[in-house]
């Protein structure tokens, strides 16, 4: 399994913004994170990714610490581009229900049919 920092590194070339010292100065890490394991980076306070319930439990650790918006950043380094809706069609099934209990969320796939134009 590709450590998750290699899917950043595209990104974290660009200039010194980009870092992996600006990454490591913005999650305090004693390393950089191309150097941490997939399970490091999954417990770092910072980090969303898992399944829905473990998603879930993160956000709402930011909720409690007084966030009201993130900033999902799904389309990182080389993850397809099929696993990238795959996974905003996690969102709006699982997270936005959790978050949104009051609102109705589309689950179907939209059904485009040409008009005959």
């Amino acid at each position: 399994m590709a450590l998750v920092a290699a899917l950043f590194e595209p990104l974290l070339v660009k200039n010194k913004l980009y870092s992996y010292e600006y990454l490591r100065n913005v999650f305090a890490m004693n390393m950089d994170p191309k150097d941490a394991s997939d399970a490091e980076l999954k417990e770092h306070h910072m980090v969303v990714v898992g399944n829905p319930d473990e998603v879930i439990q993160k956000l709402e650790n930011f909720q409690k610490a007084g966030l009201s918006q993130v900033i999902c950043f799904k389309q990182a380094g080389r993850i397809p581009h099929a696993n990238i809706m795959q996974s905003i069609k996690r969102i709006g099934k699982y997270l936005l229900p959790h978050f949104n209990p009051h609102r109705v969320v589309a689950t179907e796939e939209p059904l485009f049919v040409a008009n005959g134009r």
